[in-house]
């Protein structure tokens, strides 16, 4: 199967399990309970005609999980009909940041499909062999010491939005640890659990070496390895993340489904975004592809909020030198038909690897808080 036959399929056509629906005044550790065993990370809630999601991470917020319902820790989401197409769903789970999306049929909540749902299919898309890990990789990557406590790494987790954590030790990738892991190891206490539901009393903090509930057997992968690998991997070990690594062993990226459906929510080749360069030297010890790229997959997912977008480059300059070190000033400006969707974003860094990773989370950043007035609902 080609990647635009996937893109056009209609999701009828996709094989996806059915989800659990809640009402928003059920209690958390009823839903911690019912979701256990069933491999999603979220559940699908009604909130009177509304309808969104509630997922293992949005928990780690809770203290009291036996006494505090889900009603504010809802995603009002929306939906989609079957006969949307795979392109509208990967679209709608990028632009908006989530996992997954209801189901509806002739005005009913049928269930939901969730970003794992597509794997499978992905490994059948003939495009995603010549795919390498490095061009859709998540950069910068948090990582933590295995001597931080888990609350730090729970603070981690809700200060920036993330649900992966790699865990070092001298340096050296040791393990990683996920926001599932630390809501069933603290607030779904194991021995406080009935037939469907879970419950727990009050968490004062979350005490405790991290060593002690990270998964010390990751997916680990370097930066040439093919997609397909990564998510025949993914499947198999039933894991929701994979770490890239340089040949150093260095942790360089992360990899989760939500990166692998990247490729599925970009135009058409011939309609590939130009990015430029602007001050690149060939002394310059640097992948070119690696960073275009990475700039415009950042951009694409931009276009689902900002339309017209059209162009792109990036000035780069050499501003000081210290040893064999130098820091680089870039300059990602964007250029736009609409006068609200021009950005120029401006980010110094020591060393050119490094200064495209911090440009591109910044443009990221501005480009999804940015939102263009009239960007569907």
């Amino acid at each position: 199967m080609s990647l635009q036959e996937f893109r056009n399929q209609q999701l009828r056509q996709v094989n996806y399990r059915s989800m659990k629906i809640f009402k928003s005044n059920e209690y958390v550790s009823k839903v911690l309970g019912a979701l256990a065993g069933t491999g999603y990370y979220e559940g699908l809630v009604t909130v009177g005609n509304k309808v969104g999601l509630v997922s293992i991470r949005d928990c780690l917020l809770v203290t009291q999980p036996a006494q505090t319902t889900i009603a504010n820790l809802v995603t009002i989401t929306g939906s989609l009909s079957l006969h949307a197409s795979v392109r509208e769903l990967v679209g709608k789970l990028i632009r908006e940041n989530i996992r997954a999306v209801p189901l509806l049929e002739e005005g009913d909540i049928i269930g939901g499909i969730d970003q794992t749902d597509l794997l499978e299919a992905l490994g059948e898309v003939s495009e995603y062999t010549s795919i390498r890990a490095e061009t859709v990789m998540k950069t910068p990557v948090y990582s933590m010491d295995s001597s931080e406590s888990i609350g730090a790494v729970r603070k981690r987790m809700l200060d920036h939005d993330i649900s992966h954590i790699p865990i070092t030790e001298k340096d050296e990738l040791i393990g990683m640890v996920c926001a599932k892991d630390i809501v069933q190891t603290f607030i779904v206490p194991l021995g406080a659990m009935t037939v469907g539901e879970r419950s727990g009393e009050k968490i004062a903090r979350f005490e405790g070496d991290v060593k002690a509930i990270m998964d010390a057997s990751p997916i680990i992968a370097r930066g040439e390895t093919s997609t397909v690998t990564l998510i025949q991997e993914l499947s198999e070990r039933e894991k929701s993340a994979c770490i890239i690594v340089n040949p150093n062993n260095r942790i360089q990226g992360i990899i989760t489904p939500r990166e692998l459906l990247t490729p599925i929510a970009l135009r058409r080749e011939r309609d590939t975004l130009p990015v430029y360069f602007v001050g690149l030297s060939d002394e310059d010890a640097f992948d070119q592809g690696i960073a275009e790229a990475r700039i415009r997959r950042v951009v694409e997912r931009g276009i689902t909020i900002h339309p017209h977008i059209h162009e792109v480059a990036i000035v780069i300059e050499k501003t000081r030198e210290r040893g064999n070190q130098t820091l680089f000033e870039l300059t990602a400006n964007v250029y736009s038909t609409v006068p609200e969707e021009q950005f120029s974003i401006t980010e110094e860094e020591w060393g050119l690897v490094e200064a495209f990773a911090k440009l591109a989370e910044t443009l990221d950043s501005v480009l999804r808080r940015s939102k263009h007035s009239r960007q569907a609902s």
